[in-house]
């Protein structure tokens, strides 16, 4: 992998960058970002870099990257929170470095198992779907290519329809147990060898994560991405959330059902032990029906059936050895003994057909997958975890079912034993400081006194957007009778002034459906398009949203990660402030474990604020995208400017001209 390296550092590259293309311009924020980045990595520090929409995070953080893997024969790791970033790194900024830096690197990108289809599970497909089958057949194209696909790039099929070209990473067996992978026919086997012999990889950060995972829970035996030296977290504000997602656990009946019926028919034509899956199936009843009369018994304040419920340490228990009498603690340990009866005896048996042996494998990994779920769930300590029962209906048969639920209280925990005691990295992201100041974010993900850098942004946010926040004689969103009929009059105007070019942002999915409602039709006859969230897949709504005159109602999910460069966008309107739900089990676990260390109704300022505004300013980044945009932002909750929280929210976000003049802003657009 060792290559000369002709550029030695991040201002050569800019140099030869400016030789090699006519007419390119060194970016000046982007300068010192790759310099700051780069002094990081060779003092092996971690991190936390701020800068705005437009400085060119990506190819500050890849010069560096590269020339420390070159120079060191190492390997980087760049970890990015969406797929459109990872794609944007594939298709645009590796290719553009690999043709103009001077430097022959090597880069590749990794996905999560089951975005590559798997050979196995191709060939036990029984009278595929059309859709599957032009799928199979661009993956038998794409092999005697030598190509690696993944799912993105192959036609398209359902969900349900790649569960049975895919496989999970804890149903595989593993490399060393599939004749496939030995006869180097496995796709993500593939991909993992091209990624091994890269000096750049880039991946997602729940792949990264599961990595982390693994190395944590085998003594670092087990490693999905192999060594690296440094690891880059692109659009790192959404890493807390993606531990907790990580870290979170789901649990339903039909789960064990599937395992059971799996294990049965194992068994029973293996070793004439049915019995031992079918256990399975009766003890997962049990827990369940149990959990079903706790949850039926539950009621909040005031009578209502409460969703979810919560499950407290005198429920399950701390340590599963020693809970006698506990409600739910004997059905965990049965289910956990029928389970591992199963695996003894899965592991007991001797099969010689290659089919057979793969799928004794598969169960060997399922079973134990299961068994280290059921421990930690029971064994890890409460103040740590939080636990919940929830129920979950299906909208087209009306069925509901109820889930087992917990997530980590705190993230920093598992970052700190995980990450950052392990490898240098570099987080990035345009919103990583509530108003200039890291503390929160680094609180949040236990990182102690890291080196902090903003670099500013390239756009002259006075000149090219305006905020428009209601005056304090306007309603509040408290007073919701009377909010309630001036938010959406107030949105007209805006939306029509500006001739649609407008992204309408909503904090739930009722108050989205109400503003639909109300404005959709009028907007229409004004000759603007109208699409909502919902209607179709979002990456559809974005592509109809940029041929521009168009109106877009959407929830959280377009307040961060969308990219609309141009006049297409003109116009960002919030409905209010994007406040968590503070009912929200782990929110509220959170909340309170704040609260236990900094005292009562702390959390507000130390928490729900600084956690409220950072989505704000995602939502703000929606607008101005380049140095010609131009448009309003209108944040329609005047607490903005009528507590002293709300004006420094308001101070701390970017230095747009203000108003609370509506007419200010229709002038504005008009403009």
């Amino acid at each position: 992998m060792t290559t000369a390296a002709p550029v030695q550092n991040f201002e050569e590259a800019q140099s030869v960058l400016a030789a090699s293309l006519p007419g390119y311009v060194r970016r000046p924020h982007q300068v010192m970002l790759g310099n700051t980045i780069e002094q990081s990595i060779a003092d092996g520090t971690t991190l936390m870099a701020q800068a705005g929409t437009g400085t060119g995070k990506s190819i500050a953080a890849l010069i560096p990257s590269i020339i420390h893997a070159i120079r060191n024969d190492t390997r980087v790791v760049i970890a990015t929170a969406t797929k459109a970033l990872q794609q944007q790194y594939k298709d645009k900024d590796l290719p553009f470095l690999a043709e103009h830096l001077g430097i022959p690197f090597k880069w590749a990108i990794l996905k999560g198992r089951s975005n590559y289809a798997c050979e196995a599970k191709v060939r036990e497909v029984n009278g595929p779907s059309r859709a599957q089958s032009i799928a199979i057949t661009t993956l038998r194209t794409a092999e005697k290519a030598g190509e690696i696909l993944d799912r993105d790039g192959m036609p398209a099929v359902t969900d349900r329809e790649w569960q049975q070209l895919s496989m999970t990473a804890n149903e595989c067996p593993g490399a060393s147990n599939c004749p496939f992978a030995k006869a180097s026919q496995c796709m993500p086997e593939k991909a993992k060898a091209v990624a091994a012999d890269a000096h750049v990889v880039v991946t997602n950060i729940a792949y990264l994560l599961r990595d982390l995972k693994l190395r944590q829970q085998s003594d670092d035996n087990v490693q999905l991405l192999g060594e690296f030296s440094q690891l880059i977290v692109d659009e790192a504000h959404n890493l807390p959330d993606a531990v907790t997602s990580a870290l979170a656990d789901s649990i339903q009946a039909g789960s064990f059902i599937k395992l059971a019926g799996d294990l049965a028919g194992f068994l029973e034509e293996h070793a004439n032990a049915p019995e031992l899956g079918n256990e399975i199936g009766s003890a997962a009843r049990r827990l369940f029906e149990a959990l079903d009369v706790i949850y039926a018994g539950f009621t909040r304040k005031g009578g209502g059936k409460a969703d979810p419920m919560p499950l407290y340490v005198d429920t399950i228990p701390a340590n599963p050895q020693t809970i006698i009498g506990d409600k739910l603690g004997p059905l965990f340990i049965a289910l956990f003994q029928a389970i591992d009866a199963a695996r003894t005896e899965v592991v007991r048996v001797r099969v010689y057909e290659e089919d057979e042996q793969l799928a004794r494998y598969r169960l060997m990994r399922r079973t134990e997958d299961w068994l280290i779920r059921l421990r930690q769930y029971t064994m890890d300590e409460p103040e740590k975890t939080v636990r919940w029962v929830e129920q979950e209906r299906n909208l087209r048969t009306d069925e509901t079912k109820r889930l087992l639920c917990s997530a980590p209280v705190e993230v920093g925990r598992f970052l700190r034993s995980a990450l950052w005691s392990k490898v240098p990295t570099v987080l990035m992201s345009a919103t990583l400081a509530n108003g200039g100041k890291f503390g929160f974010m680094a609180a949040t993900m236990g990182l102690e006194d890291p080196e902090t850098y903003d670099a500013g942004s390239p756009f002259n946010y006075a000149e090219q957007a305006m905020l428009y926040v209601p005056g304090t004689n306007d309603p509040s969103p408290k007073d919701k009778a009377d909010w309630t009929a001036w938010a959406p009059q107030v949105t007209r105007r805006l939306v029509l002034k500006s001739g649609g070019d407008a992204l309408l942002l909503f904090t739930s999915r009722s108050a989205m459906e109400n503003a639909y409602t109300v404005l959709a039709g009028e907007f229409e006859q004004a000759g603007i398009r109208v699409l909502k969230q919902g209607d179709m897949p979002n990456g559809q709504l974005v592509t109809e949203f940029k041929k521009g005159g168009a109106v877009l109602f959407g929830l959280k999910t377009f307040m961060e990660g969308v990219d609309i460069p141009g006049k297409a966008l003109r116009l960002v309107v919030l409905d209010k402030l994007p406040f968590s739900v503070p009912t929200d089990i782990v929110i509220a676990a959170r909340v309170a474990a704040y609260e236990k260390v900094h005292g009562h109704r702390s959390s507000f300022g130390g928490i729900t604020i600084p956690q409220m505004q950072l989505v704000l300013e995602q939502a703000f980044g929606r607008l101005i995208r380049t140095v010609t945009d131009t448009g309003v932002v209108a944040v329609l909750d005047s607490r903005l400017s009528g507590t002293g929280w709300g004006k420094q929210i308001v101070s701390a976000l970017p230095p747009a001209k203000r108003t609370s003049a509506l007419a200010e802003a229709e002038a504005f657009l008009a403009g």
